[in-house]
């Protein structure tokens, strides 16, 4: 039920912004980033104990290098949409495509090491 707290946020913020458009814009703008903050940040406090479990779980297993490469990845691909989405809310979807464009790269390149382990496995396996 926390989550109704968050839609009461959401909502509360753009309401009140859509107020302040008229009135002030710069204001309107404050409380979108003022009230993503918020949501970011409370967001981030429900993850941080389950990637903590999670890595608590892999340490005592052999797959912790993998893991890792899936929380940069999940890691990567959530500063990238905020950053994209912060663009857009400014008008700027040019900008946001490159962003996108550029964590796709940095993921590609994140994953490149698991990628040769599967094929090193693969070419293995055939032979």
């Amino acid at each position: 039920m926390e989550i109704l707290g968050v839609l009461g946020i959401a909502v509360f913020a753009v309401v009140i912004s859509f107020i302040f458009k008229e009135l002030k814009t710069e204001y309107s703008v404050m409380i979108m980033v003022a009230a993503g903050i918020i949501i970011t940040l409370w967001a981030l406090a429900k993850v941080y104990p389950v990637v903590d479990y999670l890595r608590a779980l892999t340490d005592s297993t052999n797959i912790s290098e993998y893991f890792s490469v899936i929380l940069k990845v999940l890691g990567i691909s959530f500063i990238v949409q905020i950053g994209a989405d912060i663009c857009r809310d400014f008008g700027e979807a040019s900008m946001a495509s490159k962003i996108e464009f550029a964590g796709k790269a940095v993921i590609l390149v994140t994953v490149l090491p698991i990628l040769r382990i599967v094929v090193n496995m693969g070419i293995d396996l055939l032979s």
